[in-house]
């Protein structure tokens, strides 16, 4: 089967923007993982996560942080047994990856 997927996601902020970021790591790569074990065939899945932040006004708004789009070679070629290194390298190995530069502070 080919079908496009969408997924979206609301990420909690924690100690610190690091730590924040790499929860939602940890959570793609939980979802790609899963991914890999259904018996499907996809064209293309996006994975987006929003977090509230306060701009320089002190408006509060939830706002994406991080899109990515990803295909099935990679997901073909992830090894969901080292979810560890498949973490590490997921900006690195998604066909696209975008992150809000809130995470880079």
């Amino acid at each position: 089967m080919i079908a496009p997927i969408n997924s979206f996601s609301i990420g909690f902020e924690n100690l610190s923007v690091g730590m924040t970021k790499r929860s939602m790591t940890m959570d793609f790569t939980d979802i790609v993982s899963a991914l890999k074990e259904l018996d499907y065939t996809f064209d293309s899945f996006g994975i987006s996560a929003a977090l509230p932040l306060v701009d320089q006004y002190g408006e509060k708004s939830v706002e994406d942080v991080i899109h990515s789009n990803c295909n099935q070679e990679f997901l073909d070629r992830i090894n969901p047994n080292n979810s560890l290194t498949v973490q590490e390298n997921l900006p690195d190995l998604a066909t696209e990856w975008w992150e809000h530069a809130a995470l880079n502070k």
